[in-house]
């Protein structure tokens, strides 16, 4: 009776330990797959806002003279430490977000007139703060800072910041973050 018990016993504590055994195995598969889907993510990001930047004129229905540099997007690009997003606003009113959470570029077309009034002055202020930007200066923001693209029809211009700069309003792009702002939140209104 008594190596019944202990045989019992025996089955018993095998079982929990290959339950629990079990348990970190499933756990280690989940932060295994997290990995490989951040991953995914994140290169398909960067593959879509290569594309983005990489963006003509005429990818998007806009006719521009060749002779004047003439901005025709915008891009604010923003890394929080968790996640990155760009959000680019077109010359014709065209909004694309693309965002690392889920890595897919989505587009918005606002048409109401206040939004189209605030893209004209996003394309204003784009217009003349271009040539203090650098060229081709397109890698990805630090994290806690906000990147800034004017695509224009020759070049690509970037500048970036802190997040906290922006928040104090001690930037150097604070019309334009502003600006762009503005116009986002009348996109919103819609």
């Amino acid at each position: 009776m008594m190596k019944e018990g202990y045989f019992f016993l025996g089955a018993l504590i095998l079982f929990h330990f290959g339950r629990v055994a079990y348990f970190y195995y499933q756990k280690w598969q989940r932060k295994r797959a997290e990995l490989e889907i951040a991953d995914y993510k994140w290169e398909t990001y960067l593959t879509l806002r290569e594309k983005i930047l990489s963006t003509q004129p005429v990818d998007v229905g806009i006719e521009l003279p060749y002779d004047t540099e003439t901005a025709f997007a915008v891009a604010q690009e923003i890394h929080t430490g968790v996640e990155v997003q760009i959000i680019v606003l077109f010359k014709t009113g065209e909004t694309w977000v693309l965002t690392t959470r889920n890595a897919r570029k989505d587009i918005f077309i606002p048409k109401n007139e206040n939004f189209l009034a605030a893209v004209a002055s996003v394309f204003t202020t784009a217009q003349y703060n271009f040539a203090r930007m650098r060229r081709k200066y397109i890698s990805v923001p630090e994290p806690r800072s906000i990147k800034f693209h004017i695509i224009t029809n020759n070049d690509i211009y970037s500048a970036d910041s802190l997040i906290q700069n922006i928040i104090s309003e001690t930037s150097d792009w604070q019309e334009l973050y502003a600006k762009m702002n503005e116009a986002l939140e009348q996109s919103e209104g819609e």
